[in-house]
């Protein structure tokens, strides 16, 4: 299953809780996740203390300390809900499996094309999330072997003090180290669990559809059971969906207020002049707003997915009912009216994760710099 393929992950990281004992627990829950606190602590003194060149220094430190306090907030949420990864795991194997008995061909495609391509966005996700650690470690390497103080580089923003210090450079160098090794784990298994079970919840839907068809093809004396299994199974999508929203719903709120600042950040660049005249700096602003521009379309995507096509099976079920159909047609009836509201994953519970929301930030945040740019040419 594509969830073995997060257990593995977050083994890596001491996260996952079955055959973990007392030093791996310590590690996992202690000592990796408040590592990313060379990041946030850092920042967050420099801006109380006022280290910092220019006012734009004061919000790159602040978008650093938002960054990797989101790092944080991922591995820790991974840490408290991998039970409920368990519990969701034996959802779909003993729940789901045995109501999919009359449809065992479709559905046994439509579950292995799932994993197919949930493991493969996993793998992606955590790849490409590995290569940006690769790239901060190799930069780091380079500025130390040139043997020059005023040469080092961290991958943070940092004030000249600490680089500078070696009592105080090689311990957050040491930190940071750290940072980049459970980085992928912790913000590419996230995500990639995110994708998971967007994609479980769009299978079964899918598989829900072929039941109802195959209950509506179904002898008069067979129908009932078979309408009673296909309410069932909508349950189970239901409980399946409350899970998902429990594990994901604070953070793709913080998710959302990151974005922002990702998206933000270089568009003051852009308007103060300060990447004038620096064409790295302006790729790097630029492909930093596209970053975060795709991780909100990735969200809103697949979450737009799942409310669509459990939106869909108030139809499926309409469709199905027959006038006949006297014992088991008010179990249809309230499936349509629950099924009329869709199952809608939030960031937060205060906004739905759909193309709508991602279209109206992206309106908004051009109607944001167009005023801006307006107000500075004025």
């Amino acid at each position: 299953m594509a969830l073995e393929v997060v257990e593995r992950l977050l083994r890596l990281a001491c996260s996952w809780p079955e055959g973990r004992n007392r030093l791996r627990y310590w590690i996992g829950v202690y000592l990796l996740p408040y590592s990313f606190a060379f990041t946030i602590v850092l920042p967050a003194a420099c801006f109380a203390a006022g280290m910092h060149a220019s006012a734009m220094d004061r919000v790159d430190l602040l978008t650093d300390g938002v960054a990797t306090s989101l790092c944080f907030v991922k591995l820790r949420c991974l840490q408290r809900h991998a039970s409920t990864l368990l519990e969701v795991r034996r959802l779909l194997r003993d729940h789901f499996t045995p109501l999919e008995e009359t449809v065992v061909m479709e559905a046994r495609e439509a579950n292995k094309r799932c994993e197919r391509r949930a493991g493969r966005l996993a793998i992606g996700y955590v790849a490409l999330y590995s290569s940006l650690s690769i790239c901060g470690s190799i930069i780091m390497f380079f500025s130390l072997i040139s043997g020059k103080p005023e040469d080092r580089r961290l991958t943070t923003k940092a004030p000249q003090a600490f680089l500078h210090n070696d009592y105080l450079f090689w311990p957050v160098l040491c930190g940071i180290s750290v940072e980049l090794y459970i980085f992928p784990i912790a913000t590419g298994t996230f995500d990639a669990l995110f994708l998971t079970l967007s994609l479980h919840l769009v299978c079964k839907c899918n598989i829900l559809w072929v039941l109802l068809r195959r209950a509506q093809a179904t002898d008069h004396a067979n129908a009932p059971n078979r309408i009673r299994d296909c309410v069932i199974y909508h349950q189970l999508i239901i409980r399946l969906h409350k899970l998902t929203e429990g594990i994901f719903s604070g953070v793709t709120l913080y998710q959302m207020i990151y974005i922002l600042f990702g998206v933000g950040t270089p568009g003051i660049r852009i308007l103060n002049g300060s990447l004038n005249g620096d064409t790295s700096k302006t790729l790097f602003a630029i492909s930093y707003v596209w970053w975060n521009i795709c991780q909100l379309l990735t969200f809103c995507w697949f979450g737009d997915k799942v409310a669509k096509m459990s939106l869909d099976l108030s139809d499926g079920a309409f469709w199905t009912f027959e006038p006949w159909q006297q014992r088991s047609g008010h179990h249809l009836h309230l499936m349509m009216l629950r099924a009329q509201k869709p199952l809608y994953l939030t960031a937060g519970r205060f906004t739905n994760l759909t193309l709508r929301l991602c279209l109206d930030i992206m309106k908004r945040s051009y109607s944001l710099y167009s005023a801006m740019n307006r107000i500075k040419t004025a």
